[in-house]
């Protein structure tokens, strides 16, 4: 399913340029505030009279791990339960509907809450294979999400890693990211496409999502870099 990104969600989109993206978006940074619940006794006590222990042990039984976090204040209990998101506040009400993706704007760029969780809990980990995997299908959905704008679009076909050997003082090898992007349009020309794609601001707002994903120290080297490749119906 394509997202469909609205003039004033584009604007919203571009605001955003030369910033962490998505704790500029949300409006709030969940580093260290995301906690896993894998029992009852990880629950706070605000929730006892709204699920109590023998609701969360079901929960965890049936569905998995859930996790804890604050917004304006208030405490979330989530989980992801495969066909929707449910999360529930300290009040007891749930909301199942997409109420939270919506109210945090990351439903706009195609992202579910289970999205931010990957990114965000246990983020001190060292970085690794499964991390940037992780990392990958964010910006698979954000790439996807600026691109539905255009007709010529026909999806992503895959995403492959290569190495990009860096030159000059920095002799080693870093991850080079390949989006093969369908396209349908046979009157365009690839160098219509790529004049397109680098002339305005899709690059620009994929390569900030990209940078905010894979952040470096300027002017050190990057840490990956990313490219397209076209790929016709």
């Amino acid at each position: 399913m394509k997202i469909i990104i609205t003039e004033s969600q584009y604007g919203l989109i571009k605001e955003n340029k030369n910033k962490k993206f998505l704790t500029n978006l949300m409006g709030m940074d969940f580093t260290d505030k995301i906690q896993q619940i894998t029992s009852s006794y990880d629950v706070p006590m605000v929730f006892d009279d709204v699920i109590g222990p023998d609701g969360i042990r079901r929960y965890l039984n049936f569905w998995g791990p859930m996790y804890l976090f604050e917004l304006d204040g208030m405490q979330y209990l989530y989980q992801d339960r495969g066909e929707y998101e449910f999360f529930m506040d300290e009040h007891g009400y749930d909301y199942v509907d997409g109420e939270i993706p919506e109210q945090l704007g990351i439903d706009i760029i195609g992202l579910n809450f289970s999205d931010i969780v990957d990114l965000y809990f246990n983020e001190e980990e060292p970085l690794n294979e499964n991390v940037d995997d992780k990392k990958i299908k964010v910006m698979e959905k954000y790439v996807d999400s600026i691109l539905s704008d255009y007709d010529w679009y026909e999806g992503i076909d895959k995403v492959s890693v290569e190495k990009y050997r860096l030159s000059g003082n920095h002799k080693r090898s870093i991850p080079l990211y390949v989006f093969y992007v369908t396209t349908n349009d046979y009157k365009k020309s690839y160098h219509e496409y790529k004049e397109e794609f680098y002339d305005t601001s899709i690059y620009d707002e994929i390569d900030d999502m990209f940078n905010s994903l894979f952040p470096y120290d300027k002017p050190g080297p990057p840490s990956a870099v990313w490219v397209v490749r076209w790929v016709m119906l």
